[in-house]
């Protein structure tokens, strides 16, 4: 009788340990699922057992990491993109002008005009053809943000459904 009740004591530490472990490990991995869903991916999560639970966690842990640094990428590239657009618009903007000026200075010589119209005529192609590439670059931007959008909602789904696995577990363990 006392080795079953010993038998049985072990058991049921086993059982409780086991349930605060993973009970523990799927809140970990809830609240941070909640972070990332709100746009926070800078959390990890850290679950010390190497079982499915902890697989999880680090599989979560790289993909939070492979959206923050996809993010990173598409914020710089947009940021560079935009410089890039300003300083094209800025050079167009200042070669109009100063053809604009010496087109007005040489009216008088026929010839010289049209040697000037004909390099206006090849900026603006240059510039319409910079302005087409930005259109399309916003385009993958706006693309890009729809994205993320897209998987931030999949990531709250995820939450969800590691917050009602949690209380699940939780209720069983009552």
């Amino acid at each position: 009788l006392s080795t079953t009740l010993a038998m049985t004591a072990l058991f049921a530490w086993l059982a409780i340990g086991a349930y605060l472990a993973m009970n523990q490990g799927l809140q970990a991995l809830g609240e941070e699922a909640e972070h990332v869903a709100s746009g926070d991916l800078t959390g990890r999560v850290s679950v010390p057992s190497r079982d499915e639970l902890h697989d999880v966690a680090e599989h979560f842990n790289h993909m939070a990491g492979n959206m923050q640094s996809l993010l990173r990428t598409l914020r710089e590239t947009a940021q560079k993109l935009g410089d890039a657009t300003t300083v094209v618009s800025t050079s167009a903007m200042t070669v109009a002008n100063s053809s604009g000026q010496q087109s007005e200075a040489a009216s008088a010589m026929a010839a010289a005009v049209e040697e000037l119209t004909v390099g206006i005529n090849e900026i603006s192609d240059h510039t319409a053809g910079a302005q087409r590439i930005t259109d399309e670059a916003q385009i993958l931007s706006a693309e890009g943000g729809h994205t993320v959008d897209q998987t931030v909602a999949e990531m709250q789904l995820i939450a969800r459904s590691v917050n009602e696995s949690a209380d699940v577990i939780a209720e069983l363990g009552r």
